[in-house]
């Protein structure tokens, strides 16, 4: 079932209307309507953050967590919050967190141990890289430190495990 969300901008006292159409949860395209004008754009991990015309000026389309809004002046129309760039974490980033997340499973013999542990490493490292106003070098800094932690953690929990 397709979702659809819309916006109205106000720019020089005339109003336009920006709409966002994805076919359901967590799509991997969205079809992005300013006015009458459309087109397809692929989100990154759930995030994006792509400039966009409205009437002659440059708006935000950006997207959260698979959550849409539109920037205008530096704020955004749905939340009211000031507008942040978001800088994105590198690939690297992510192949380390897929092998953290199998390294869970490695690690821990018990299933319900190693779900959870592989659950927080995965919303922890998108909750990190999905700030917006942090500095990229301190934003991997935290998905490190995130990532070595939960290595100790399941290295301590997988030798307690054995042993029982």
């Amino acid at each position: 079932m397709a979702k659809q969300q819309t916006w109205h901008v106000t720019v020089d006292g005339e109003e336009h209307t920006v709409t966002a159409v994805w076919p359901g949860l967590r799509s991997q395209a969205f079809t992005l309507w300013v006015d009458d004008e459309g087109k397809t754009i692929i989100p990154h991990y759930g995030y994006l953050d792509e400039p966009i015309d409205v009437g002659g000026k440059e708006c935000r389309f950006v997207l959260r967590e698979y959550l849409p809004d539109v920037a205008v002046d530096g704020v955004f129309l749905d939340s009211g919050k000031p507008y942040a760039p978001i800088a994105p974490i590198p690939t690297w980033c992510r192949v380390l967190t897929a092998l953290t997340i199998l390294a869970c499973f490695v690690l821990v013999r018990s299933l319900p141990v190693s779900v959870v542990a592989a659950f927080i490493v995965w919303r922890g490292s998108e909750h990190i890289a999905q700030r917006p106003g942090i500095p990229l070098n301190k934003k991997i800094l935290w998905y490190i430190g995130l990532l070595a932690a939960v290595l100790v953690l399941l290295a301590m929990i997988g030798m307690v495990v054995r042993r029982v």
